[in-house]
């Protein structure tokens, strides 16, 4: 089982000209305690924990002005995708280890 905390990251203010890496924000911590990857109930319920940690650290649509709106699908977008790429990471290196996980167990 691959034990593993992603990070869910969003920016606090927008600012579309600026790099990824200069945007300040907030985090949140993602558990995969638990949860078997290689399953489809185990990739769910770590979505649903993401989209729990995008509700952390981003606000709602409907909490905020609509004057606020872009930022707020800005701030979720980011977190979300970066949320992704960790997932995608994380999955990749599970098959890796798959193989040699087998073959130890031969």
């Amino acid at each position: 089982m691959l034990k593993l905390t992603m990070l869910v990251a969003a920016m606090a203010a927008a600012a579309p000209a600026v790099a990824r890496d200069e945007i300040p924000g907030e985090s949140v911590r993602v558990s995969v305690r638990g949860l078997d990857l290689s399953t489809d109930k185990g990739r769910a319920t770590l979505q649903s924990r993401i989209s729990d940690g995008i509700d952390q650290v981003c606000p709602n649509r409907a909490n905020v002005t609509p004057f606020l709106w872009k930022k707020v699908d800005i701030c979720r977008h980011y977190a979300a995708d970066g949320a992704r790429r960790q997932v995608a990471a994380a999955l990749a290196r599970l098959q890796a280890a798959a193989p040699a996980n087998a073959m130890a167990s031969k």
